[in-house]
């Protein structure tokens, strides 16, 4: 009966013991079943990842060109401001001359003017020597025809 009443016993802590165990298998599955939705959501979250990633770099390489066509339109601009900076410093030493030449134009064309003016006064003093020696050869040709009357009724005379 003691044998009995030990292995009634034993069986007893072994149906507890495999109770126990069969909870701890409980909780082990339900432990096994959370990490293997852990796991699925992190492997979803690693495949979301790597798509943000390949989005992203899809998106770098496409600001990279970008970057280099503006790279490349910036440099067309400023080559072209510097060619129109050239350009404006050659305008204004082209104007910069020509208000020169006006200056120098202006000066020579008062020069001109004063020059002018001496002539015509020069000339008009001119007119005056040629009137008046137009009057006198006038009074000499009356002169010289009064003479020559004279002389041609001496030698008449004669």
């Amino acid at each position: 009966i003691a044998k009995l009443e030990e292995a009634s016993n034993t069986r007893t802590q072994l149906e507890q013991s495999r109770s126990a165990e069969s909870e701890r298998m409980s909780t082990l599955e339900a432990q096994v079943r959370d990490m293997s939705s852990q796991l699925e959501e992190a492997n979803k979250l690693r495949s979301s990842i790597e798509e943000t990633g390949s989005s992203l770099e899809a998106e770098m390489a496409r600001k990279s060109e970008e970057v280099a066509s503006l790279s490349s339109e910036k440099a067309r601009l400023e080559d072209e401001l510097r060619q129109r900076g050239e350009a404006l410093q050659k305008s204004e030493e082209q104007l910069t001359s020509l208000r020169e030449s006006q200056e120098t134009s202006s000066s020579d064309a008062e020069r001109l003017n004063g020059t002018v003016s001496q002539l015509e006064e020069q000339l008009n003093v001119e007119k005056e020597r040629t009137s008046d020696l137009d009057g006198l050869l006038a009074r000499t040709r009356e002169e010289a025809k009064s003479e020559q009357d004279r002389l041609t009724e001496q030698i008449a005379a004669l």
